[in-house]
């Protein structure tokens, strides 16, 4: 095993202990207890979800694959939860979780828009993006 891997190990093990990351729940509902289905949704949004069929939904969790799925599929492994995983379009997956007891989005970005709307747990990943632009050259 490389060296870098072998030292991320431990760290990764203990943030999978300590955070269902970007496992938002509806503030409004309530967390499932072991006895209630939790129904989870993310998106088509590669490499963090994606696909096994390569289309841009899953009905169930042995079709969907990715750095943040399969790290919440580990850590509900570990406790007693009977839960559904699946994947949508974005916008129909937000809208589905709206108001609905036990449901959730994971994989999304924690914005001042959204702070008040979600339980939130994690992060799982955090992405920093980049613009970039052409240079630009002038005549003389």
């Amino acid at each position: 095993m490389p060296r870098e891997s072998a030292l991320a190990l431990p760290k990764l093990l203990h943030t999978l202990k300590t955070i269902l990351g970007a496992l938002a729940l509806m503030a409004a509902g309530s967390v499932a207890s072991a006895s209630e289905r939790l129904y989870i949704f993310t998106e088509n949004y590669p490499p963090y979800n994606a696909s096994a069929s390569g289309k841009g939904f899953a009905h169930g969790e042995e079709d969907i694959t990715g750095i943040c799925s399969d790290m919440v599929k580990a850590m509900l492994a570990r406790v007693d939860y009977d839960y559904v995983m699946k994947m949508r379009a974005w916008s129909y997956a937000y809208d589905w979780v709206q108001d609905r007891e036990n449901h959730g989005l994971f994989c999304t970005a924690r914005t001042d828009e959204r702070e008040d709307l979600f339980q939130w747990v994690g992060p799982l990943a955090s992405i920093k993006w980049t613009c970039l632009r052409r240079r630009i050259r002038t005549c003389r």
